[in-house]
């Protein structure tokens, strides 16, 4: 890498780059406060796809479940805040894949266990499944709704997938910043002994440039598996293999910090025989 590149430039060769340790070794004239913001960027671009596609497919169950109101249930409305029914609940609709309740008395607040997918009403608020994550409490009275009826949810369904996909950008966010961040606090330590097996002390900067790097392959790759995750392959082709996940990506993200730790260090040994410090 050039020092007259631009920042883009770089970005874009620190990315694509990133799975290929042999060329660790130039990303040392890159100051750290710049990695740790092309690592930020990163992880905003992977949330934020994941996020918006979660929020998508939302979108398209709420239209699915609108028709199944359409036929299964009775008339609905929101008054002050609370569900009045025109008819006794419960009320049920139990499809293939998904599972909608109707309940007053709020005493259901869980589908039945085969499924995933699917919404409870209860008298203040509505409970939605999604599959993926954890139930999302709306009450009524932030979803300033009227009457319950299939044109409803089409009417609501954007600002619900909208308000998901805000909630949602954020837990990721959090989520992906907190785990990658004791990631790299772990592997700069590995590192540092990796390098001094080999007679060479790595400054902290100099650690954290390779513990760093290494991860974004591993974004790359929770961002895939989440997409899978999201469109139900796992569970319906290969329902063993996202309980791997964790224990792959942590053994790639070892691989990367050993084979990058060496190649980072090999110029220096190759200059300094006896070992040493490189600061």
């Amino acid at each position: 890498m050039a020092k007259n590149e631009n920042s883009f430039t770089f970005y874009y060769k620190w990315l694509i780059h990133s799975v290929d340790t042999p060329s660790y070794f130039q990303f040392r004239i890159i100051p750290i406060k710049v990695i740790f913001l092309y690592a930020a960027v990163t992880v905003l671009i992977a949330t934020s796809i994941v996020s918006l596609v979660t929020a998508v497919q939302s979108y398209r169950q709420l239209g699915e479940m609108a028709e199944i109101y359409r036929t299964h249930f009775p008339p609905m409305e929101i008054v002050d805040g609370k569900l009045i029914v025109s008819g006794d609940t419960p009320v049920m609709y139990s499809g293939e894949e998904i599972q909608i309740i109707v309940d007053v008395s709020e005493k259901t607040s869980r589908l039945d266990t085969v499924y995933t997918k699917g919404m409870i009403f209860q008298e203040t608020q509505l409970i939605f499944f999604n599959g993926i994550n954890e139930p999302a409490e709306l009450p009524y009275s932030q979803l300033t709704l009227g009457d319950i009826d299939a044109d409803s949810f089409f009417q609501y369904r954007g600002g619900i997938a909208m308000g998901m996909l805000i909630v949602l950008e954020i837990l990721f966010l959090l989520r992906w910043v907190i785990s990658k961040a004791l990631y790299v606090v772990l592997a700069s330590f590995f590192v540092g002994l990796i390098s001094e097996m080999h007679r060479v002390i790595l400054a902290r900067n100099h650690r954290l440039i390779i513990a760093v790097t290494a991860v974004i392959p591993i974004i790359f790759l929770e961002t895939i598996e989440t997409l899978i995750q999201n469109a139900n392959l796992v569970s319906l082709m290969f329902p063993t293999v996202y309980n791997g996940f964790l224990i792959f990506n942590l053994s790639v993200y070892g691989l990367l910090i050993i084979l990058g730790t060496r190649s980072y260090i090999a110029p220096f040994i190759a200059q300094n025989p006896q070992g040493g410090s490189d600061q």
